[in-house]
C-alpha cells in the first residue's frame, strides 16, 4: 500500500471513529444521527470534507453521482443542524496525531494569526454585520477565524472563530495557548494583534514560548525610559504586574521601575479586578533593523541561547501562516461556504482545514526531480489540492488515480529573492444563485 492510501485510510478511520461516537457531537443524543440515514453522520463528515465551489445541489449530486435518491439541500440543512463544531475540531486534531511533527532546535514551531472571511449578507446579525461604508453601500458581514498553524509540517492545529464586530485576537491566542498540549518545546509566533501582558503570563503559566511582534508604542510602555526607537538591541526585563493603583500596597518598593499596572477593563486572567496580587513576567526585549531602514520589536522568553539573528529568522518562518490562508480561501475554497448559518460556516471552515492537513501531508511526503532544471522545484499546492480532492472523495468501486505520480508531475521553479507588494482587496461573498 502505497503512502497516499495510507493517508486516506487514516482519515476515514478517524471519520469512523467520530461516528461510532455521535451522542458526544450531536445537540440532541437520544435521536441525532440514530436512524439509518443516507445522510449519517459519517457520510455527512465525508461530503463536506470534499465539498468543493459548487452549489449544495450541486454537491450533493457528485458526491452521490447523480443517483435519482441523492438526498436534497434540505436534508443536509437539517444534518447540519444536529452536528456540533467539536466533531470537526476533534476530528482534525485526532487525524494530526497520526503524523510526527518537525522541530527547530528542538522546539515545535506555531505561527498564530487572524484572517477575516465574508459571509452571507445578514443586516439582522449585529454580530457579524457591518454597515455600510467606503468599501460597500449595502453593508456586509465577517466571520473571524485565529488559527494555530504548524509552521514546518504546514498543517493547521486548532483555530477559533468569533463573529467579527465581537473578535479579541488578544484573547483568541490565550484559549488556544490554554488548550494546547504537548509534551515537546513549543514556540507560539504572533504578529502584532496579539502581544500583551495576559497572553505572556498564559503562555509561561502552560510552559510555552512565546515570539510577537509589538508596536513602537507597547514597546515603549513596555521599556518605560530605557526604550530607544532605533538602534538594535537585545535587553531581558523583569516585570511586576499589578491590578493596584496605591504605591503604599507594592511589595516591592525598592523596584517600583518595574511594574505594569493592568487597567480593570482589560482582560488579565491571573489577577481579579481590584485585587491586590502581582505577578512577576521576565520578557526578552528585542530591536531588531530590517533592509528597509525600518525596526521592528520583538518580545520573548526564549534562553540566550537564540542569538539576534535566530530570533529574526523564526519570525520570518510566520509569514507561512498568511501564505496557508490564501491556499485555504482560493485554492481549497473556503470562500465558497455553502450555507447562511453561522455554526453551518464554523463547521465547513473546520472541514477546509482537514483537507488542508489532508492535501499538506500528501504533498509534503512528495520528491521532486530537479536534476536537470535551473531551479529548484517545488509542487505546485494548488493543482496538488484538486488531485488530492478528488482522491478522497472516490468512493464505491472507482479506481483511484496515482496521486503520487500526478502530484509530482505538477510542480513550480522556486525563483528565490522574488517579493510582491502586499495589495489588500475587499471581496464580497460569493452568491449562492450563481453557482
Amino acid at each position: 500500500m502505497n503512502f497516499t492510501n495510507e493517508v486516506k485510510l487514516l482519515l476515514l478511520k478517524d471519520i469512523g471513529k467520530i461516528a461510532g461516537n455521535h451522542t458526544h457531537y450531536s445537540y440532541a443524543p437520544d435521536k441525532d444521527f440514530t436512524r439509518n440515514r443516507k445522510l449519517g453522520l459519517e457520510t455527512l463528515l465525508k461530503l463536506m470534507l470534499t465539498m468543493e465551489k459548487g452549489s449544495m445541489r450541486d454537491e450533493l449530486q457528485n458526491f452521490f453521482e447523480y443517483s435519482l435518491d441523492t438526498p436534497t439541500p434540505g436534508a443536509l440543512c437539517k444534518q447540519l443542524h444536529k452536528l456540533k463544531p467539536e466533531a470537526l475540531s476533534d476530528l482534525c486534531m485526532e487525524f494530526n496525531s497520526h503524523f510526527p511533527f518537525k522541530t527547530y532546535k528542538g522546539y515545535r514551531l506555531l505561527g498564530c494569526d487572524g484572517t477575516e472571511s465574508n459571509i452571507f449578507r445578514n443586516p439582522h446579525d449585529p454580530d457579524t454585520y457591518h454597515p455600510p461604508s467606503g468599501k460597500t453601500n449595502r453593508g456586509y458581514n465577517l466571520i473571524h477565524t485565529v488559527a494555530l498553524f504548524d509552521l514546518l509540517d504546514k498543517r493547521y492545529v486548532d483555530a477559533q472563530f468569533q463573529p467579527c464586530r465581537r473578535k479579541s485576537e488578544y484573547r483568541a491566542i490565550c484559549e488556544l495557548a490554554d488548550r494546547y498540549h504537548c509534551d515537546m518545546k513549543t514556540l507560539f509566533i504572533a504578529d502584532r494583534g496579539m502581544g500583551s501582558y495576559n497572553f505572556y503570563a498564559h503562555a509561561e503559566n502552560n510552559g510555552l514560548y512565546y515570539l510577537v511582534r509589538v508596536k513602537a508604542l507597547n514597546a515603549r510602555r513596555l521599556l518605560g525610559n530605557g526604550f530607544s526607537p532605533e538602534g538594535e538591541s537585545d535587553v531581558t526585563v523583569n516585570r511586576i504586574i499589578t491590578r493596584s493603583h496605591n504605591k503604599k500596597l507594592r511589595q516591592h518598593p525598592d523596584r517600583m521601575s518595574d511594574y505594569r499596572v493592568i487597567d480593570k477593563n482589560t482582560d488579565f486572567d491571573f489577577i481579579e479586578p481590584g485585587g491586590g496580587d502581582e505577578l512577576h513576567l521576565k520578557i526578552r526585549f528585542l530591536s531588531v533593523r530590517l533592509s528597509t531602514g525600518e525596526y521592528e520589536y520583538l518580545a520573548t522568553n526564549l534562553p540566550e541561547e537564540f542569538a539576534p539573528e535566530d530570533i529574526k529568522n523564526l519570525y520570518q518562518l510566520r509569514w507561512g501562516i498568511e501564505t496557508s490562508f490564501r491556499d485555504l480561501k482560493h485554492a481549497i475554497g473556503s470562500l465558497f461556504f455553502h450555507s447562511k448559518k453561522y455554526d453551518h460556516i464554523v463547521l465547513e471552515l473546520w472541514a477546509r482545514m482537514i483537507l488542508y492537513n489532508f492535501c499538506s501531508i500528501i504533498a509534503a511526503h512528495m520528491i521532486v526531480n530537479t536534476k536537470t532544471t535551473k531551479h529548484l522545484h517545488q509542487v505546485n499546492f494548488s493543482a496538488a489540492i484538486k488531485i488530492c480532492r478528488h482522491f478522497l472523495g472516490l468512493h464505491g468501486l472507482a479506481r483511484p488515480p496515482d496521486v503520487e505520480a500526478l502530484i509530482s508531475r505538477c510542480t513550480l521553479p522556486i525563483r528565490a529573492g522574488k517579493t510582491f507588494e502586499r495589495i489588500r482587496r475587499f471581496k464580497f461573498p460569493m452568491s449562492f444563485l450563481y453557482r
